[in-house]
């Protein structure tokens, strides 16, 4: 017999089907949060492939781009900036190295390329900026992420085809392994990675000989005299007039560009990296600071004739290598041919024979012109905006 539980007055309770209906409002809930979980991993996983245009949003997966035998890859590519991640401005050159590849870009973007013949030999008159720059995508490439994975299908992704690579920071930190004296001192060196092997290597050098192997132009980002170590250290850095650290308006601390000792120091570096066989170093911070209280600097030397010493030692030091030597710059050094504040001067500029880098430029075709006027050749122009313009005929780069 069965019995049914009944209260205290003999009744018994009866549910009817509330307990089945309650169980399938839980099992259905509980299907709507996996989804609704799933999808938000899939759009968080996917962002960084997401591009956006006047048509809508696209999805570009780095393995559907189809590489051809060239090293080309067909299909458009999306313009994507990535964070570039330090506080300084820079950004990554689309920079034409191979002309077949060149013609391949310019195709299947609607773009134009303009780079010389294949058997054009660039005009050394002109420097040894031989390729043109159609676009410039910010691609910020740092130890970090060289080490866990950084490929050249995340650069084709990116729609770029050079690598901006971060070798030393405002920090001071290198982020390639030196046995240079100085760096030993201040404690700046990055550590030699071990392989499965138990062998020593670097990594970000490593990954940076990689990255050419595929085909990709690198450029080697060197954060000059704005330097936490050294501008921290009264024996190297630039002072006030009562001997303290002088700092500029990001109250970052410099060296001083007239100490021989930082000078050598850094074209120690920048040589080491032409070594490592790089395609390009652009130089920041290459000159005395421009921003913050620069009264207020106790340095009295001669400005041009400092910056103009660091230049002429870089230019011999370089002199024996393959790699274009390249300097961000200001509007006032490009149209009246110097800076008195920074030390910069268009004349040594030119001698440098890389590009010229510039912030913020509101009016690029009189930067144009007077770089003519100067006799630079073309494609030296290299102008930071915020945004790219598809129609201009100026060379961009871009920061997230």
């Amino acid at each position: 017999m069965l019995f049914r539980r009944t209260n205290r007055y003999g009744y018994s309770r009866y549910y009817g089907n509330a307990g089945n209906i309650l169980r399938v409002v839980k099992i259905i809930l509980f299907v709507v949060v996996v989804l609704a979980l799933g999808v938000f991993l899939a759009v968080w996983l996917l962002r960084p492939y997401v591009t956006y245009d006047a048509e809508g949003a696209h999805l570009n997966l780095p393995w559907a781009a189809v590489t051809e035998e060239d090293g080309s890859t067909s299909g458009t590519e999306p313009e994507v900036l990535v964070e570039d991640g330090s506080g300084s401005s820079a950004a990554v050159p689309e920079v034409i190295v191979d002309q077949e590849d060149a013609d391949a870009d310019a195709s299947e973007e609607g773009g134009s390329a303009v780079a010389p013949e294949e058997d054009e030999e660039p005009d050394t008159d002109e420097g040894r900026v031989s390729a043109a720059l159609t676009q410039l995508l910010g691609q910020h490439v740092g130890k970090t992420n060289l080490k866990s994975g950084y490929s050249p299908s995340t650069l084709r992704a990116a729609g770029a085809n050079a690598a901006l690579i971060y070798l030393k920071e405002s920090s001071g930190n290198l982020n390639f392994f030196t046995e240079n004296a100085l760096a030993t001192q201040l404690g700046v060196v990055t550590a030699l990675e071990t392989d499965t092997n138990g062998a020593d290597y670097d990594a970000i050098l490593t990954a940076a000989a990689d990255l050419q192997e595929e085909g990709y132009y690198t450029v080697a980002y060197v954060d000059c005299f704005r330097d936490k170590a050294l501008g921290t250290d009264t024996d190297y850095a630039i002072l006030t007039a009562d001997g303290s650290c002088w700092t500029d308006r990001a109250d970052a601390p410099w060296a001083s560009p007239s100490n021989e000792d930082v000078q050598d120091y850094l074209v120690s570096l920048v040589t080491e990296i032409a070594e490592a066989g790089f395609d390009e170093v652009v130089l920041r911070n290459a000159a005395y600071p421009t921003l913050g209280d620069t009264d207020a600097i106790a340095d009295d030397s001669d400005r041009t004739e400092v910056i103009t010493a660091f230049y002429e030692k870089l230019i011999d030091a370089l002199a024996d290598y393959d790699i274009v030597l390249s300097v961000y710059t200001d509007e006032t050094t490009i149209t009246t041919g110097e800076n008195a504040v920074s030390g910069q001067t268009l004349a040594e500029l030119s001698r440098l024979g890389g590009r010229l880098w510039v912030n913020d430029a509101t009016d690029t075709d009189a930067l144009e012109a007077a770089l003519t006027e100067a006799g630079f050749g073309e494609n030296t122009l290299c102008v930071v905006v915020d945004s790219l313009d598809t129609n201009s005929t100026v060379s961009q780069c871009v920061t997230d």
